[in-house]
């Protein structure tokens, strides 16, 4: 464990935490995704690029291991279960980390 993630983790028994049900490294790379897009002014379809990516170069260190340690050269089903958890899209990312913006729809011509 991270030495940074030791102290988060304090928090996990408040209600509504995010970090209780993801993996440190998984938590990371939605944050970025969300910062990349509230704060830099990424768009979504070159977010849909970064996440893929990531589950690309994820899926690459699972491999990488996979060969390194003598195991199977396909996925477990945890970490299949992992990779299904990296979302493709930044409005998945924000809701699941309780940023979504209120926002008040009006019609207009």
């Amino acid at each position: 464990m991270f030495p940074w993630a030791a102290n988060s983790r304090k928090q996990d028994n408040l209600p509504g935490t995010v970090a209780k049900s993801l993996e440190p490294w998984l938590l990371a790379g939605l944050v970025m995704s969300a910062v990349l897009h509230s704060l830099v002014a990424v768009s979504r379809p070159d977010l849909t690029y970064v996440l893929t990516t990531l589950q690309a170069m994820i899926y690459g260190a699972f491999m990488y291991c996979n060969g390194a340690s003598g195991t199977s050269k396909k996925l477990s089903a945890h970490q299949a279960d992992l990779l299904a958890a990296i979302p493709s899209d930044i409005r998945t990312v924000l809701g699941r980390l309780g940023l979504e913006p209120d926002i008040i729809r009006y019609a207009s011509c």
